[in-house]
């Protein structure tokens, strides 16, 4: 499959992704976050696994157009998910307004990039079978 270069594509990826990843730093070091009522996304594990999850899914595409295969480039987007949910952690931990570490966080933004790196593998080697 070719993957588009052009810049447009290139800067419209990265705009989005330092949107998300703006966003996610906002809500992640507000002192009192904004707690949403309904029980599945009032969970906080479940948020970090949906917010890292589309981090991943949203650097990968970013990545996977710049680097020499689209694996590769979906690795680094994992990778980078999660080294930012990690630094973020650090963040939290050092500001202590409201806000502390916390390693059970840091497991579910590595589960959330992990099922979002898990279901790309999944829907290639799909598409792969599918070719003739």
């Amino acid at each position: 499959m070719k993957r588009p270069s052009c810049r447009k594509c290139l800067l419209l990826r990265f705009t989005v992704l330092i949107l998300w990843a703006a966003a996610v730093l906002g809500l992640s070091l507000t002192p009192d976050p904004y707690r949403p009522s309904s029980a599945l996304l009032g969970w906080d594990k479940a948020q970090h696994l949906f917010a890292y999850g589309l981090m991943t899914l949203l650097a990968g595409r970013t990545f996977s157009l710049f680097t020499p295969s689209a694996q590769r480039g979906w690795l680094w987007g994992g990778g980078f998910a999660f080294g930012f949910g990690a630094l973020v952690e650090v963040a939290q931990g050092l500001m202590g307004k409201g806000r502390m570490a916390d390693a059970g966080d840091l497991l579910a933004n590595g589960i959330g990039a992990g099922i979002c790196l898990a279901g790309v593998w999944f829907f290639t080697v799909l598409k792969k079978r599918a070719e003739p």
